[in-house]
């Protein structure tokens, strides 16, 4: 709810919001939330709503010195069994389509980790080690989608809903409207 209130407001900006809500802000949704984003999913339409959102969420980000600690650390999906490794690839296709980079072996690029977009996929335990010694030895590969990671939604909510109250119209009165 802050999020759409502040798009709008930023967007329509002499357009009056009011969020109504029978608790206080950000102790419904955003008080479960799992707090992490990815654009990895296999229907396009919504890996570009979500690679736009992802976008929206970045710019806030910078806005704001990065308080509520945006983090592009990517998704890692793994498995112990070689014969799944295929159906990780096949996954990869389908949500990333040619932005897929292909790692068969125990070398490690410098820019590895400076990549935010499609996947990497570790084909082979050399390569998982390579890239993630901290995995179980026994992983056999790994799907590595690079536009996710996670926020910490509290600080964001105390972002978006002070931005909000301090609009106010022409006449000086709040545009957005808390109760």
């Amino acid at each position: 709810g802050l999020a759409a209130a502040r798009y709008i407001s930023k967007f329509a900006p002499q357009t009056s919001v009011a969020i109504v809500s029978e608790h206080s802000p950000m102790s419904l949704t955003s008080c479960l939330s799992t707090e992490c984003f990815r654009d990895h999913w296999p229907s396009v339409p919504m890996r570009s709503f979500m690679a736009r959102s992802i976008s929206l969420l970045k710019d806030f980000a910078d806005e704001r010195d990065n308080v509520f600690r945006f983090n592009r650390c990517g998704y890692l999906y793994t498995t112990a069994s070689q014969g799944h490794v295929s159906a990780l690839a096949a996954e990869a296709r389908h949500c990333h389509g040619d932005d897929v980079r292909l790692h068969s072996g125990a070398e490690r690029s410098a820019e590895y980790s400076l990549l935010q977009t499609g996947a990497d996929l570790h084909s082979c335990n050399a390569s998982v080690r390579a890239h993630f010694p901290f995995l179980a030895p026994d992983t056999a590969g790994a799907l590595h989608a690079r536009n996710g990671g996670w926020v910490a939604a509290q600080p964001m909510g105390m972002e978006l809903l002070a931005e909000l109250q301090q609009l106010t119209d022409s006449n000086g009165q709040p545009l957005v409207k808390v109760s």
